[in-house]
């Protein structure tokens, strides 16, 4: 729908915030449930593979909200443009 809008020279700015503000509500919804299920400890230097993917993801997931504006600034726009 954000590219249709493009296309018709509308600004999608309401229909983007809300698709990245729950893509990344999604991202980190997905690791927090993958790091109660494994059973490895999150390790850089840890022996297991599965540990040391979790231990990268979970240093890295900050930076996810930052990716295309932080979710407060998305929540603006959403909500002035609900209005």
């Amino acid at each position: 729908s954000v590219a249709r809008m493009i296309d018709q020279g509308r600004a999608p700015s309401v229909h983007s915030a809300v698709g990245k503000d729950l893509g990344t509500r999604f991202e980190q919804d997905v690791l927090a449930r993958v790091q109660t299920l494994v059973e490895e400890e999150p390790a850089p230097g840890g022996p297991g593979e599965l540990g040391r993917l979790l231990a990268r993801a979970l240093l890295v997931a900050p930076s996810w909200t930052i990716r295309g504006g932080t979710n407060e600034i998305l929540r603006t726009v959403i909500a002035k443009g609900l209005r």
